[in-house]
């Protein structure tokens, strides 16, 4: 047995007795194999894409639905640029063009919203095609990705309508809580001050 041969077997000997090196390395290689850099970067550019008319939905709704109410809509827009840790700011001082235009920066925000969400399942789906090795031959053509996509965003937009109104009924049902237990306190009080007297 050579110096070469005898290094692979105390390797391979190491990583048959221990499970994480393996399988970090299985990951690394199985992330390099399916050229999934690339796909990380296509589906995260088509996120931005997506994202930017969302902002451009925002400070429009915003500008119709609390035109008169200016420091509400500066909370709410601060707030949500306020996710945005380097382009944030920027994003805050440029806004004041689009205010004037609420209704024109709506049906672009709108329609930028449909292309870039759009765009975003067709990358997801190009890149569990790609992961999966699925035959170029067999993948779905141009008017069956489109449907997959349309699904895909409608269940997004249910999955995300049905977690929001939970999440709001879970915080209504906490608020009756807290409302009904210092109810509760302040009756034992009054009844315990009225057995004082008695």
């Amino acid at each position: 047995m050579n110096v070469v041969e005898g290094t692979i077997r105390r390797i391979d000997g190491f990583q048959q007795r221990h499970l994480v090196p393996p399988f970090v390395f299985g990951v690394i290689k199985k992330f390099g194999d399916d050229n999934a850099g690339n796909l990380v970067v296509q589906v995260t550019y088509t996120m931005f894409v997506t994202v930017f008319p969302l902002l451009l939905l925002l400070v429009s709704i915003l500008g119709i639905v609390l035109a008169g109410n200016p420091s509400d809509r500066a909370r709410v827009l601060h707030s949500a640029l306020g996710q945005f840790p380097i382009i944030g700011q920027q994003l805050g001082h440029n806004i004041h063009a689009i205010k004037r235009s609420s209704v024109f920066g709506l049906v672009v925000g709108i329609v930028g919203l449909v292309y870039g969400s759009t765009g975003l399942a067709q990358a997801g789906l190009y890149s569990m095609e790609q992961i999966w090795n699925i035959p170029g031959a067999v993948r779905p053509n141009y008017i069956t990705r489109m449907i997959r996509a349309g699904i895909f965003l409608v269940v997004l937009a249910v999955g995300l309508i049905v977690t929001t109104a939970l999440a709001g009924f879970g915080v209504r049902k906490a608020q009756l809580l807290a409302r009904g237990n210092s109810r509760d306190t302040r009756r034992h009080r009054q009844c315990g001050a009225l057995l004082r007297r008695i």
